[in-house]
């Protein structure tokens, strides 16, 4: 699909900026969103604000253009600081809101008062502020999330915020008639009666074609090789019984480790053992940096149909949490159906920490059944999106 985007016979362009400036608060503590009251939860329990920092990210890519570009953005933390930051004049319409208290219903305001002018609508949070931007623009203007929240299932968003700057730049500096879009689901989980989440799926973006600078949405569980990955999840548990402290993530894989030792355990949080037993539930990084002062492993799986391994979800094992465990004390459990399903893309990390993602790069031993393991490739986003 083909949509012509906002140009001037000068060659000046327009592009749009949200941040949402909780995005992602709730993460490194173990929270499962911003939503609702959380981003004063998290906050006050002295949370730092990073939504602003990966749209700078971002918006560093766009240097090139930065004589021939205007930014529309929100007011002060809503984009206007870190557009200056970055090098550019912001645009902030008047009356687009409060510079220090935002909702959701800035966002789509905002999103609303620069779709016609824009070439394209970058937005920097999670699927929350996805759907916000969603239902302010429905399909009409090409827009791009940049990941910083805590939940991006979306198929919105780029695999980092510096293959998002390189996607937008991509974009932009191609002819008008020459700029392709594609249709990105709008994602959301939603908890079920039985304890777990389903996926809610709001509608569709349309974000520029960028093949792997931008991630696939989250796919649900299939139901296949079963029996295999039931005995692989039961071999990892079976590794905590050896006075190691371990960390498990989240997710659904993870939940059947953990019910193998005998605990129900956080489904969206992150628990760890010792000697087959809860030691801790639901630990945010802190926690995380306390306990692995002694030897730890960690155990994780990637997420179905975009092969995240860190940075999505489980912020709570941050780099800081990974060094100090240790890359190769890293366990990786995950059905050989899930890894198939990646279409020969391979997992990938977004740590927020380009050295230690190059660390967790290469080809690693995948534990797909007791006594059963894959080698399979691990890159990480800024090398698999060819953006520095």
């Amino acid at each position: 699909m083909n949509i012509r985007a906002n140009i001037t016979a000068s060659g000046a362009l327009k592009i749009g900026l949200i941040i949402n400036p909780v995005a992602g608060l709730g993460g490194p503590l173990g929270l499962k969103g911003t939503d609702g009251d959380i981003a004063a939860r998290a906050l006050a329990a002295g949370a730092a604000p990073r939504a602003g920092e990966r749209a700078l990210i971002a918006l560093k890519a766009l240097a090139p253009l930065r004589e021939r570009l205007t930014i529309l953005t929100g007011p002060g933390e809503m984009g206007e600081r870190v557009v200056r930051e970055a090098g550019f004049q912001p645009a902030v319409p008047d009356g687009s809101g409060n510079a220090t208290a935002t909702s959701a219903a800035d966002t789509t305001r905002l999103a609303a008062g620069m779709a016609p002018e824009a070439a394209l609508l970058m937005f920097a949070g999670g699927d929350g502020t996805a759907h916000d931007v969603m239902r302010a623009i429905g399909e009409a203007t090409p827009a791009l999330g940049v990941p910083a929240g805590v939940k991006m299932h979306s198929g919105v968003f780029a695999t980092t915020p510096q293959t998002a700057g390189q996607a937008a730049l991509n974009f932009l500096t191609l002819p008008p008639e020459r700029r392709e879009t594609e249709p990105g689901e709008v994602l959301d989980r939603a908890a079920d009666p039985a304890g777990g989440y389903s996926m809610v799926f709001h509608g569709v973006l349309q974000t520029p074609r960028s093949g792997a600078l931008t991630q696939n949405p989250k796919a649900m569980a299939a139901v296949g090789d079963e029996a295999a990955l039931d005995s692989a999840c039961a071999r990892a548990a079976e590794m905590t019984a050896d006075g190691r402290l371990t960390i498990v993530g989240p997710g659904s894989t993870m939940r059947r480790v953990k019910r193998r030792l005998g605990d129900e355990g956080a489904l969206l949080g992150v628990d760890v053992y010792r000697n087959g037993k809860l030691a801790a539930g639901d630990v945010g990084e802190a926690d995380l940096l306390n306990l692995a002062r002694e030897p730890a492993r960690i155990i994780v799986s990637p997420i179905g149909g975009q092969g995240f391994l860190f940075g999505r979800g489980n912020q709570q094992i941050s780099a800081e949490v990974i060094r100090r465990v240790g890359v190769d004390n890293i366990v990786i459990v995950a059905s050989e159906e899930k890894l198939v399903a990646l279409g020969g893309q391979p997992l990938i990390t977004d740590t927020g920490d380009a050295a230690l993602d190059a660390m967790l790069a290469g080809y690693r031993q995948i534990l797909t059944g007791r006594n059963r393991k894959t080698v399979f490739r691990i890159g990480h986003a800024q090398i698999e999106g060819g953006a520095a």
